[in-house]
Parts: C-alpha cells; structure tokens; sequence
C-alpha cells in the first residue's frame, strides 16, 4: 500500500497520465487535467506517510497519506492531506478506487475520517498549514492565487477539450457541410 501511494505521489509531480490512469480505477478527464496543472506548480511531495484503517471490504483500506509539499519558487512547504480509498484486484495489485463511483464505499470512508483519531490526523495537519501561511506571505499570496488560477486553467482546458471533440465529431458526421456546423455553434452558444 505504501508502494502505491508513493508511486501516485511521485506519478502527481511529474504530471504522468499514464501511470495516474494506471493506478486508479477510474479517472475522469476533469481530474486529470487538474492533477496535470498542478503538477507544473509543485516542485516535491515529501515526507509522504499513510495513515491506514480497514476498508468496507477484504483488501481494501481508507488510507490518509499525509506529505509535505513543495511548490515552485516557494521556500516554505506546506503539509497535506489526502483521503485514499485503495483495494487490490485479482492480480494481487493495489490501485486507487474512485470513491465517486462507489455510495457504499464512499459513505464508510467518511465515516472513518470522522473517527477521533484521524480527525486529530486532520487538526494537526489544518494547524500547521494555517501556521505556515500565517508565518509566510509570499506563500500565503501564492496560495490564493494558485486556487484561483487552478480553477481557470483547468475549466479552460475543459472548454477547449469539449471543442476538439464536438469539431470532430461535426468533421466526421458532416463531411463538407459547413453551413451545418455553423448552425450547430449558434445554437448551442
């Protein structure tokens, strides 16, 4: 399991589709886009350690992998969270399962997070962001705007995704009909 969550952390700096996609069971186009811009903010994952409960089924564990994280041009890391939920497949091999797919699985995860002792995982990780913020303006500064930049960056992304895909499909379905398209752009905007 600790293998797993260090290959998603070092596969989340570097930006590696693939190995991201590799390593869940599902991955949306929204969520690798964002997985990819953030990777060009993040110099390093470090310190990277995973707190482990049960899971609701055999094999499988709600893992909260705590790291520090470092940004470019920044000096001052910040610690991190990330809830987990990782089962193992009829190969033997670990992945990260997609909670959003999964009510039941998702539901027992939330309860967990709510045990007294991760929510303690939780205080401390909250305090000493918010004290590493509060002692660092540039990164308090940076990240404001790294949020906000990130949810441009990403719905732009997505726009232009939604775009080469309707311009493909029109190519493909209309042939030499550009009237058509044109239509179908009024329409629709």
């Amino acid at each position: 399991v600790n293998d797993l969550i260090n290959r998603y952390f070092a596969a989340l700096q570097e930006g590696d589709e693939e190995t991201l996609t590799a390593l869940r069971d599902n991955t949306g186009t929204a969520e690798l886009l964002r997985m990819q811009e953030n990777s060009s903010h993040i110099e390093a994952y470090t310190d990277i350690s995973c707190y482990t409960k049960t899971g609701l089924e055999a094999d499988s564990y709600v893992v909260f992998a705590c790291y520090e994280l470092k940004f470019q041009g920044i000096d001052t890391m910040l610690p991190g969270i990330a809830p987990l939920y990782v089962c193992r497949n009829e190969q033997g091999d670990y992945y990260l399962h997609d909670l959003t797919q999964d009510e039941a699985a998702s539901s027992y995860a939330n309860e967990v997070a709510a045990q007294e002792d991760v929510a303690a995982l939780y205080a401390r990780v909250n305090e000493t962001y918010a004290a590493r913020l509060a002692e660092d303006e540039t990164l308090a500064a940076y990240m404001e705007s790294y949020q906000n930049d990130m949810m441009v960056a990403v719905g732009e992304a997505l726009e232009e995704q939604t775009a080469e895909a309707e311009n493909t499909q029109e190519a493909e379905g209309n042939g030499d009909s550009g009237e058509a398209s044109g239509e179908s752009e009024a329409s629709s905007g």
